[in-house]
């Protein structure tokens, strides 16, 4: 396994940790393209990565540390217009498929607010059944894993990147894999590059567009997890307009981090920068202000509550130091 960089150290380990995927959103334009059993098909192959990240959780035994649990999702809509298309969509899903939908209610602007510590003026939201996982700690724990268990055929080399790949020749049915440090020949090669693909599969490269995103690690207000969050229990999609969208989990243990990205469509023409951007060595501007001021409005200045100071580390209380 080749790492241009260190071990997960690119979007996987810096992403939020969403395990929710698109059901209601997209299960209409599902069925008209593809046909109503495909539709279905396609929502139930989705709903199963939560088991399966789960199960792989449990059977290696690093469910704690991998922070892999269920949480309740909510999809928040702050414009009327985007929340009546969410729940025609949910009504379409929830009469095809009940028994997958069966998680999922809607609860209108001041109900939802009060419920559920949202912010008031929200046009309501739409909950159910979601998860989420520290994508850093299950990769790299299970990487380590296969490490300990096949030291003789598994084999991780990072800052190591693959500047080109050579075809079978007509005598060889194995491929030529050309690295900063050396060659290598395989019969089989999985690409896993996410918006890096089209450098090495040049086909993709009008199909496949790398897009920068943004990222941050919060500090929750002092009120906010009693009744909003639930300390890492719930997970959050907030939708202010028809494009784009800002995405919210929390830690569940330490000081409990929000985990908030997103930002891109609120940049305004500052955010079509970022398309074809692969230099993730900075940021977005624009994008990083949008971050860094949106949760107390989410949630509201009541729900939100003061400004949390750093807690002390073992170091600082020995020594009275801060």
């Amino acid at each position: 396994m080749l790492d241009a960089r260190d071990v997960c150290s690119g979007a996987t380990g810096r992403n939020g940790g969403h395990i929710n995927p698109p059901l209601y959103h997209d299960y209409t334009e599902l069925r008209k393209e593809h046909g109503e059993e495909m539709a279905k098909r396609l929502i139930q192959f989705r709903l199963a990565h939560f088991k399966e990240l789960h199960s792989i959780a449990v059977s290696e035994d690093i469910l704690e540390y991998s922070q892999c649990r269920k949480t309740e999702t909510f999809d928040v809509h702050t414009t009327s217009q985007t929340f009546e298309e969410a729940k025609e969509g949910l009504d379409a899903w929830k009469a095809a498929m009940p028994t997958e939908s069966s998680s999922f209610q809607v609860s209108e602007g001041s109900d939802a607010s009060s419920k559920f510590g949202l912010a008031p003026g929200i046009a309501g939201c739409i909950r159910g059944d979601g998860g989420a996982i520290h994508p850093y700690r299950f990769v790299t724990s299970l990487l380590s894993k296969l490490l300990q268990s096949h030291p003789k055929n598994f084999f991780l080399s990072c800052n190591n990147a693959c500047t080109s790949i050579d075809p079978p020749s007509p005598s060889s049915k194995l491929y030529t894999v050309h690295t900063e440090k050396g060659s290598i020949t395989t019969s089989h090669i999985i690409h896993a590059t996410n918006g890096w693909v089209s450098h090495l599969v040049p086909p993709l490269r009008e199909k496949i567009l790398p897009v920068r995103g943004t990222m941050s690690a919060q500090r929750p207000g002092t009120t906010l997890n009693t009744k909003s969050t639930l300390a890492g229990d719930r997970a959050f999609i907030f939708y202010t307009g028809t494009v784009g969208y800002d995405y919210l989990t929390q830690l569940p243990s330490g000081e409990n981090e929000l985990m908030f990205g997103g930002g891109w469509a609120s940049s305004m023409d500052a955010a079509f920068a970022d398309v074809g951007e692969v230099d993730d060595t900075s940021f977005s501007w624009p994008v990083a202000s949008h971050l860094a001021g949106a949760l107390p409005l989410y949630f509201g200045a009541e729900n939100w509550g003061k400004e949390k100071e750093p807690e002390e580390t073992d170091d600082e209380r020995t020594s009275g130091v801060k």
